[in-house]
């Protein structure tokens, strides 16, 4: 295994088809805003050799060699995987690589406890259901009759029909492939937390009817725009069902490739520990969007922005970097900007590292700063 960290510069070793598969997944300027994993991938003198520097991401990537690059973060592992679980947050990236399993804790309970979250959002909005065709050999007989079984298994007697009708029911194919996903991280041992999170929700599918299910199910569904909100979610059961067909090992969770955006976490971290602290009187939105300038030219979108009613109240970014030098020069101004633009006297930047609240005044602007523990501590 290759260890790496986020926004850390590290010198390893690729044969010619990781390095093609890695190329791939080097951030460029003026690309579509797609994650991609690597800042750079330098050549060095030596042949073979080379200086990688990972973006902001976390998480463990297998290559088409059979090595693995695990990802860690800049700060506590602790508090990182505190973050992911907290926020709710899917992997942005799930491949069909193997990666294998060391720390229990990250790989498992992290795949366990972002399923968990995708699957209480489906069951708190109602599970999809769809028209499946039954047969009835028993009276009453709803329904058309079924010419060929009447007749193949019942010599076409008259005392003994066979009619087919369609029938309205929650045993379809994504919410099999969640039930087989669910009971397959049963069998794994896991967190209480992540057990408390799957047990919540799997009184929900004791009418699914099981079935034989694998990863292939999962990856090649067709999602209609009733079961688009299902997308996440059987990503998620792909890898599960998955690993499950390697076998799951003593160590954790065999073939989990994942790599989670800690940016995206860190913000939804933000939105949550907004939330519980304005109240449900208060609406806090996420990515908002708004005009910078005046004619409309350029859209800034605030990271996390509270409101009463349709009016702004307080606006928060999340910056997921290191606070040392916080707040920087652009930070105060970009935070200037847009309490101007959306009429606010006040922002808080909130950083993932332990940090004593500041703040400092441009003219009428107040730009406060927060650290992990203020968020972590309230979300727990």
């Amino acid at each position: 295994m290759i260890s790496l960290r986020e926004y850390g510069s590290s010198i390893i070793a690729l044969d010619k088809k990781d390095l093609a598969y890695l190329l791939d997944l080097i951030k460029v300027s003026g690309a579509p805003d797609e994650p991609k994993l690597f800042e750079s991938i330098s050549p060095t003198r030596e042949d073979g050799i080379y200086a990688v520097r990972p973006g902001p991401f976390v998480g463990r990537l297998g290559l088409p060699s059979g090595e693995v690059l695990d990802i860690s973060s800049r700060f506590a592992f602790r508090d990182v995987v505190s973050l992911i679980r907290l926020s709710g947050r899917s992997p942005i990236r799930i491949d069909s690589l193997q990666a294998a399993a060391g720390e229990t804790e990250f790989i498992i309970d992290l795949i366990a406890t972002a399923f968990g979250r995708e699957v209480e959002r489906i069951v708190g909005n109602g599970l999809a259901k769809g028209y499946v065709q039954r047969r009835f050999v028993r009276p009453p007989y709803p329904g058309t009759l079924d010419i060929g079984y009447w007749i193949g298994h019942q010599s076409a007697r008259s005392d003994r029909l066979a009619t087919r009708a369609s029938r309205l029911t929650v045993s379809i194919l994504v919410n099999q492939i969640l039930a087989a996903a669910l009971d397959a991280l049963s069998s794994v041992p896991l967190s209480p937390q992540a057990r408390g999170k799957l047990a919540a929700v799997m009184p929900a599918f004791g009418a699914i009817q099981r079935g034989p299910v694998t990863w292939s199910d999962a990856a090649n569904v067709r999602l209609t725009r009733l079961t688009l909100r299902y997308r996440e979610a059987l990503a998620l059961a792909e890898r599960i069902l998955r690993a499950k067909s390697l076998s799951f090992s003593e160590g954790g969770l065999a073939g989990a490739s994942i790599v989670f955006s800690m940016p995206k976490v860190w913000e939804s971290c933000v939105s949550h520990w907004a939330e519980g602290t304005w109240g449900k009187k208060y609406r806090v939105v996420p990515g908002y969007p708004f005009h910078v300038t005046s004619g409309g030219e350029i859209t800034g979108y605030a990271d996390v922005l509270v409101l009463d009613g349709e009016r702004p109240v307080a606006l928060y970014d999340a910056k997921y970097k290191d606070i040392e030098k916080a707040p920087s020069p652009g930070d105060v101004y970009q935070m200037v900007t847009y309490c101007e633009r959306l009429g606010l006297q006040s922002a808080t930047l909130a950083y993932p590292a332990a940090f004593s609240a500041s703040e400092v005044q441009v003219g009428r602007t107040i730009v406060r700063v927060v650290g992990i523990r203020d968020v972590v501590e309230t979300l727990a």
